[in-house]
């Protein structure tokens, strides 16, 4: 058994290295989720983007799994400054099932993650978070409706492009 550390670390950013390897290790041994999510606080920023990345691949096929970590998620995003951690967590949060509490914590975060950090993924990422839960939050539908179409207007070219595929769906959540 090979601790994860050891399987996500080298490399470089640009590379996911090892993550489908732990992902697959995961899926076949749910009890090892626990020693993924620690991975998540390591010093080395590879093994911190690559534990992300298996969370997220995780939370495609088996959400009820990245359900038991919710917690750790949560605190996790409020103090990454990470850009590929907070990217893989916009799109884990999509998928997990959240309290009303949870929400009063990651919205806020989503909102501050799209108008401070300078990567666009990250951007793109907490507004398509921001428009799912919007589908479920009739007070939250005209704050990020506001900020589609600031993005749209504003935004970088691909920003722009997102902005307006988002608006479509908009389109069936708006009342």
């Amino acid at each position: 058994m090979h601790p994860f550390r050891d399987l996500l670390k080298g490399g470089d950013l640009r590379s996911i290295g090892k993550a489908n390897e732990v992902v697959e290790i995961v899926i076949h041994a749910p009890e090892r989720i626990q020693e993924l999510t620690l991975c998540l606080k390591s010093k080395d920023p590879i093994v911190r983007m690559r534990a992300s990345d298996a969370i997220e691949k995780i939370s495609h096929s088996h959400p009820k799994l990245i359900q038991i970590i919710k917690d750790a998620l949560i605190r996790e995003s409020t103090h990454t400054e990470q850009q590929e951690v907070k990217w893989h967590l916009a799109q884990v949060f999509e998928r997990l099932e959240l309290s009303t509490c949870d929400r009063k914590i990651i919205v806020p975060i989503l909102f501050r993650w799209l108008e401070q950090d300078s990567s666009r993924i990250v951007q793109v990422s907490s507004l398509q978070c921001l428009v799912s839960f919007a589908d479920r939050d009739r007070q939250l539908r005209r704050k990020v409706l506001q900020k589609i179409e600031a993005a749209a207007s504003f935004g970088s070219p691909a920003i722009q492009v997102r902005c307006r595929k988002l608006a479509k769906k908009f389109l069936w959540i708006r009342e």
